[in-house]
């Protein structure tokens, strides 16, 4: 009780040291914040970064699009990675960049019934507390949120990711506290689905997106400190943006969710093997290269099984900047 109460105290107490609305917000970052020297390339290997911000030189989060090409001939591949909040300008340029593929594979566990415009509009007309968390910290940054950024009605875009159904029954829903409640129930009862689809698109992004009570209650006043303190451009937000920037780039997503049993299986390996499979289904009919676009997360895994198995080669790789960091005045 004594640590959660000292936890309570320093968020207000940070929170009164939010920004200074009196004084005019910083200019708004340029397209010369998002520029990267043509020979800074991402390594093998290699699939986010964190670059330190410079005198003179802006810094970020930075996302690599990885180009791999086939031993037959065929289609071209790039592994197209992402972050769900970012720099509107990222999210415009990779816009831009997805539309030049022929096919793009796209990450979303999602009832099976549902279109993709469906699908998305079941997140950005409401998506449950998954997209609200994202949403918060998209808020708080002074990011987009990739769902409500990027279009997946475009003619392009294949789903190529778990059904809500088979994520369900693989024991997503045990998985994440709270989550799948009534979806897992219908999952094991075969029950049919409800008649409505936009009923159904509502009510299972939100029991996917469920949050357990203990989270909830932690994120409640972490959220009352992030609107007070990060509600409007300032010092403090420039300060969290770098610092969140820094932690995301340098976190091996992978060896955290190894730490829990069963978790890393599922929401990596498995998934991955998905969009595998529908790669081999669309690779003989595509008209030009195919683009698979996941989280970074997933990309080394989906190289080393695409170099392995599939005989593709790494050809060339670049970085785009989804956070920009203004350089240091000094």
């Amino acid at each position: 009780m004594r640590n959660r109460n000292l936890l309570v105290f320093v968020l207000l107490l940070l929170a009164g040291c939010g920004p200074d609305r009196s004084r005019p917000p910083a200019a708004p970052l340029g397209p010369e914040h998002y520029v990267i020297a043509p020979e800074d390339r991402p390594e093998p290997g290699a699939y986010l970064r964190y670059a330190p911000p410079a005198v003179g030189q802006a810094g970020g989060l930075d996302i690599a699009i990885t180009h791999l090409t086939p031993a037959d001939g065929g289609p071209a591949v790039a592994l197209v990675g992402v972050v769900h909040v970012a720099d509107k300008p990222y999210f415009d340029t990779l816009q831009q960049e997805l539309d030049g593929y022929d096919i793009v594979l796209y990450e979303g566990v999602k009832p099976e019934q549902l279109s993709n415009v469906d699908w998305q509009r079941s997140f950005t007309e409401g998506g449950g507390e998954a997209a609200n968390l994202q949403r918060d910290l998209a808020g708080w940054f002074g990011f987009a949120y990739q769902l409500e950024a990027i279009d997946y009605g475009r003619k392009n875009f294949v789903h190529a990711d778990m059904s809500m159904e088979a994520f369900l029954a693989a024991g997503g829903g045990d998985m994440i506290p709270g989550a799948g409640k009534k979806a897992s129930a219908r999952a094991a009862d075969d029950a049919p689905a409800p008649a409505g689809a936009d009923e159904e698109a509502t009510t299972t992004a939100g029991e996917v997106g469920a949050v357990g009570t203990p989270i909830q209650s932690t994120w409640k006043a972490v959220k009352a400190f992030g609107d007070a303190a990060l509600g409007a451009p300032g010092p403090l937000r420039s300060m969290a943006r770098k610092m969140f920037a820094e932690t995301r780039g340098t976190t091996d997503i992978g060896a955290a969710l190894a730490m829990r049993p069963g978790f890393s299986e599922l929401i990596l390996e498995k998934r991955n093997q998905v969009v595998l499979e529908r790669l081999a289904e669309v690779v003989g009919d595509a008209k030009g290269p195919i683009a698979i676009f996941y989280g970074a997360a997933h990309m080394d895994d989906l190289e080393a099984q695409l170099t392995s198995k599939f005989g593709y080669s790494r050809s060339s790789a670049r970085w785009l900047r989804a956070w920009a960091i203004r350089p240091p005045l000094r």
